[in-house]
């Protein structure tokens, strides 16, 4: 912005003048470039633009005595026409008919709620106060904001959009989870970022809306993994025959659908003397057995099992030394009933005991 001193020739400007403004303001004469707010022309700026149109347009087609039911109880401060538009409006947005006629009636209270957990698969909400069910007669609006960086402060109304409205008679003393809500209107929730949520209670036979509650929170990110077996005593072999070094029940319906995964990983040492040892992993009655190997090292299996069917899966599996030697086994299962308790084992044998050795292992099911 530029300030202008005039000359004998000129003493004034105001108004547009191509690209530029003139103006007078107590700092004294002005000139700036034109600026165009920001239209971004989505469909719910569309759709509520269009609320406003449609119930402007309304207000002239009521009666006389219509009008007067607005203009009795205009809140102060604002007009009968501005009071039958942010009335019909709220009932928009919680998908309830419009009305015509004002029926006063008490106002209705807030209903603060609190975010209990927020990540990429889950958004749930709770009653935080003395109501936990949506009063009858009533609809519990929801707003949220996009999420921004932690540092970020929503202060602007702008920010929050109305995402679900929950019916009269809902039980929020438990979660509810609105994450389809928040995914239809901004897309994947990421984590590790930071968002607000707004509620209102809407009559939905007036339109009055109650006090508004807000409550912030950071999103968690969502585990990749979770684990589900590990064991960290050591165990080596015994004897000369083959020993079940650490053995796993993994749980009944661990794979419920189809493309869940299993990864695990076993690892240890061996002694060397040119000794054969001996490493069998079996998944789901199905053995793995690598080639002996004679070196002195350390050594680690890993193995992956995706659930292809409910009555079968495919498996993956790697034994890798520090000597530099790689094995790999891989296969399908067949005939497997993912629904009942499968085992995992590990077992070690060599003909001198104790010569081989499984450190630690553990077993996780993957997130995809």
């Amino acid at each position: 912005m530029a300030k202008i001193n005039f000359s004998a020739l000129v003493d004034s400007i105001i108004g547009k003048l191509g690209g530029s403004v003139f103006q007078y303001s107590q700092g004294g004469w002005q000139v700036h470039v034109i600026g165009k707010p920001r239209n971004p022309q989505t469909n719910y700026q569309q759709l509520r633009r269009g609320n406003f149109g449609f119930l402007s347009s309304s207000w002239r087609n009521l009666t006389t005595i219509q009008r007067q039911t607005f203009i009795d109880n205009v809140p102060t401060g604002i007009s009968a026409l501005d009071f039958f538009i942010r009335t019909n409006v709220n009932l928009s947005l919680i998908n309830e008919p419009t009305v015509t006629s004002f029926v006063p009636a008490a106002a209705p209270t807030d209903f603060p709620i609190d975010i209990i957990d927020v990540n990429p698969t889950q958004y749930n909400i709770k009653a935080s106060g003395m109501t936990t069910v949506v009063p009858a007669g009533m609809k519990l609006l929801v707003y949220t904001t996009p999420t921004k960086a932690q540092t970020k402060i929503f202060t602007n109304p702008s920010e929050y959009s109305p995402i679900i409205s929950i019916d009269e008679g809902t039980d929020l003393s438990t979660p509810l989870n609105i994450i389809s809500a928040y995914n239809d209107r901004f897309g994947q929730l990421p984590g590790e970022m930071y968002l607000c949520n707004k509620t209102v209670l809407i009559d939905k036979a007036n339109g009055q809306r109650g006090a508004e509650s807000i409550v912030c929170s950071n999103t968690e990110e969502m585990p990749k993994f979770t684990k589900i077996y590990s064991n960290f005593t050591p165990a080596g072999s015994v004897g000369t025959g083959a020993t079940d070094v650490f053995s796993f029940n993994i749980p009944a319906n661990s794979l419920v659908q189809d493309g869940d995964c299993l990864s695990g990983f076993y690892w240890g040492h061996s002694a060397g003397g040119g000794v054969n040892h001996l490493i069998t992993l079996t998944i789901a009655g199905v053995g793995i057995a690598f080639a002996a190997f004679t070196v002195s090292a350390v050594w680690r299996v890993s193995f992956n099992v995706i659930r292809l069917s409910s009555t079968d899966g495919y498996y993956v599996a790697v034994l890798e030394t520090s000597a530099g030697s790689v094995q790999v086994g891989e296969g399908q299962f067949g005939l497997t009933d993912w629904t009942t308790i499968q085992v995992a084992k590990l077992t070690l044998q060599a003909p001198v005991s104790g010569s081989i050795t499984c450190d630690s292992g553990y077993i996780n099911k993957e997130l995809i």
